[in-house]
């Protein structure tokens, strides 16, 4: 049954998710309010078939730095208004496709957004930008965002391993379309597998 695997991996995850905020309550980490975002944004990561997962870790790291630089600019540049939260927002995304096109898409942009939205989910409801806190509020901002996704990731890095995954194998950008014919033979020797 094909259902079986995503049942268990996510039983695996919500295990994890769990475990964390146990031990949260116990050691005092702090990742309890964003284990959810964090964790869930993680373990997307580390779900997405890659040969080369350090790109997708890099593309993650390159939106985190990139929504903390931009939440810098909104606290010390750009106006305290929607235009300022936009040009940041804007800045942000800016960056991870910078990245993205520099490295030919070795560093997939879908990752760097991963990253800017842990960013955004931790620290978007306690950012003020008139606190002179932003360098602690953002780096502990950081620092569980970071934690929590790297719970997620090795969860479904852990949990995933242990299922057959379907690598997509290279993609083709400027590839036509399949036919429906080649769509339904690629289904049926799937489910034939």
């Amino acid at each position: 049954m094909h259902t079986r695997p995503t049942l268990l991996a996510g039983t695996g995850l919500a295990l994890a998710f769990v475990c964390a905020v146990a031990f949260d309550a116990a050691f005092g980490l702090g990742v309890d309010q964003v284990v959810l975002i964090g964790g869930v944004l993680g373990a997307v990561l580390g779900l997405m078939p890659s040969k080369e997962p350090r790109w997708q870790l890099a593309g993650f790291g390159t939106g985190l730095g990139a929504a903390w630089v931009s939440y810098g600019l909104r606290a010390a540049v750009l106006p305290d208004a929607p235009t300022g939260s936009a040009m940041a927002a804007g800045g942000a995304v800016v960056i991870c496709v910078l990245v993205a096109v520099a490295t030919s898409d070795r560093v997939p942009l879908w990752a760097g957004l991963l990253g800017i939205a842990a960013m955004a989910g931790t620290f978007e409801h306690t950012f003020d930008p008139a606190t002179s806190r932003f360098m602690a509020d953002s780096l502990a901002a950081v620092s569980t965002a970071g934690l929590a996704a790297a719970l997620g990731y090795l969860a479904a890095v852990v949990v995933g391993s242990r299922f057959k995954r379907i690598d997509p194998g290279p993609v083709a950008y400027n590839a036509p379309a399949p036919t429906w014919d080649e769509i339904l033979s690629t289904y049926k020797s799937r489910r034939a597998q």
